[in-house]
């Protein structure tokens, strides 16, 4: 059940990614928590570990700051552990 929530946020989330331009580095990442409401909003969201790169680093606080709500609810009954998702993000 996790698992697939799980890819489901991080699918909403590489959606709307708008990744800085001229960053070539594939050894840069991104950690953050999201936590999601029972209805599908995002309760909470927080960078974990910056990249140390300002640009890649801003590009993912302004993709915290912009998603509000995930495109399906988690499964009814979970409990917060369960719609607690860690994100890595990269660039591609």
């Amino acid at each position: 059940m996790r698992g697939n929530y799980a890819r489901t946020v991080q699918a909403a989330y590489d959606k709307r990614w708008i990744q800085p331009s001229g960053l070539s580095d594939r050894q840069l990442r991104v950690q953050v928590e999201v936590i999601i409401a029972l209805n599908g909003s995002v309760q909470s969201a927080r960078i974990l570990k910056v990249s140390g790169n300002r640009a890649l680093d801003q590009s993912i606080q302004a993709l915290l700051d912009r998603v509000k709500k995930m495109p399906e609810r988690p499964p009814s009954g979970s409990s917060v552990d369960d719609r607690t998702v860690v994100l890595n993000f990269n660039i591609k």
